[in-house]
């Protein structure tokens, strides 16, 4: 089953929110990588660089999501995978892998699909974070999509999500940046 028709089935709301509550989003990306505006609960940024910018530019996209239910992490993400790999026609799953988050509360997911586009082939590599607690479960989701012969740096692409250190720390957004060493300032999601 698909997240969408399991919140829909069990009338449960789902929203695009730019904070968790108790906690901290942080995004890291490579250098060359230019921020575009989103909607709530969303942040864009395109690779500068690409060589195939003139054909599809690879392209990042953080989401987040806040659902008001305690929900099982595992089951939450095998149905956003179900979810995203039916969303897209000529889509197919590459590979997907669930742990414990090693920095932080919740778990990590990988997934990994191909797309087919009038562009060309396109990768679609995503990293999920989904943490829940007695009454709600956040989900935030970094997805790089890129041709697939694009030489994209990869590597450099992370997201975590911690436990705010003190009240303040949980406020309210901040802006979503650049981390590790790219020359742009560390940038954060409360």
């Amino acid at each position: 089953m698909r997240l969408d028709e399991y919140l829909s089935t069990n009338a449960i709301p789902s929203a695009a929110v730019n904070d968790f509550p108790g906690y901290v989003v942080k995004v890291g990306l490579p250098a060359g990588w230019a921020p575009f505006d989103g909607g709530p609960g969303i942040k864009l940024w395109a690779w500068a660089d690409d060589p195939n910018v003139d054909t599809f530019c690879a392209n990042i996209v953080l989401t987040m999501h806040a659902i008001p239910a305690a929900i099982d992490p595992a089951e939450v993400f095998a149905m956003l995978c179900d979810e995203q790999v039916h969303l897209l026609p000529d889509s197919a799953e590459r590979g997907r892998a669930l742990g414990a988050a090693s920095d932080g509360p919740g778990i990590v997911g990988r997934l990994a699909m191909t797309i087919g586009s009038e562009h060309g082939l396109l990768i679609s590599e995503s990293l999920t974070r989904i943490v829940t607690d007695a009454t709600e479960t956040f989900i935030a989701q970094l997805t790089l999509t890129a041709l697939g012969d694009s030489p994209v740096d990869r590597a450099g692409i992370w997201l975590t999500v911690g436990r705010a250190e003190s009240p303040g720390d949980a406020s309210g957004p901040a802006p979503i940046g650049y981390h590790g060493s790219a020359p742009a300032p560390a940038e954060e999601r409360r």
